[in-house]
């Protein structure tokens, strides 16, 4: 219904991209100020994925994004909910195509390429304590046309390093004992803050043990971790000084 409270002074002028719910499909959009929309992208996981088996599964009304990125020429990724990834240009045309199960967030890189995280449905790999046929996630990196560089199990980062109190946190019988739900880079300012860690390591949130990590960039394992007072938390941010807002 458009803009109720409007406090000119306490926002950022411009336009604002969101992705959200149109009454038909989930999509991109840009707003401006007084809520209207200036932009649209269309979206739509079955014309995108077409042929694959799952599509009769889903409605395009239902396949929600969770996870999106703006290009300064107008092209757009979109994060399909565990179901894919598509880069669009600035007139929805498809780019390029990821068919991983990425979700939930996108760090994009100076180089055009980016992180986010994903799941590997093909690694069925019994773990200590964990429910069998549990998810694994893992930290996807990306080249800007859409070619998997390097993927990073988190799992076998905790393991790697001794932290598995980590995993025994939470519900240890649940199918997805992590629920990992953002990746950023650890800046220079927090490295300060937390002696064994340096900046360009990767600070991960995972939902289900209310748990923060930070994965060493070279070692590939958690060097630093932090389980709450927080509980359930999404999308920490670094601020200027090193703190971190969860």
């Amino acid at each position: 219904g458009g803009v109720t409270v409007h406090e000119a002074t306490l926002i950022q002028p411009g336009l604002t991209f969101i992705t959200a719910y149109d009454g038909q499909i989930f999509r991109p959009f840009l707003v401006d100020m007084e809520g209207k929309v200036v932009h649209r992208w269309d979206a739509r996981y079955a014309a995108l994925f077409k042929g694959r088996k799952e599509l009769n599964l889903v409605w395009d009304s239902r396949q929600y994004l969770h996870g999106a990125h703006l290009y300064a020429d107008g092209s757009v990724l979109a994060s399909f909910e565990y179901r894919g990834m598509a880069k669009l240009d600035r007139c929805s045309r498809p780019v390029w195509l990821l068919d991983r199960s990425t979700h939930h967030s996108i760090l994009p890189l100076a180089d055009g390429s980016f992180w986010t995280p994903s799941v590997d449905r093909e690694k069925k790999v019994p773990r200590p304590r964990l429910a069998k046929g549990h998810r694994e996630d893992t930290l996807l990196h990306v080249s800007a046309d859409g070619k998997v560089l390097e993927e990073v199990n988190v799992i076998d980062a905790i393991l790697k390093s001794g932290y598995q109190a980590i995993l025994l946190h939470g519900d240890t019988l649940t199918p997805d004992p992590l629920h990992l739900n953002d990746i950023e880079l650890v800046t220079e300012e927090l490295a300060q803050r937390i002696p064994q860690i340096k900046a360009g390591d990767f600070l991960i949130s995972m939902r289900s043990p209310d748990a923060l990590a930070v994965i060493g960039q070279e070692t590939k394992a958690v060097v630093w971790s932090m389980v709450g007072p927080f509980l359930g938390q999404h999308d920490p941010d670094i601020f200027g000084d090193g703190t971190l807002l969860v």
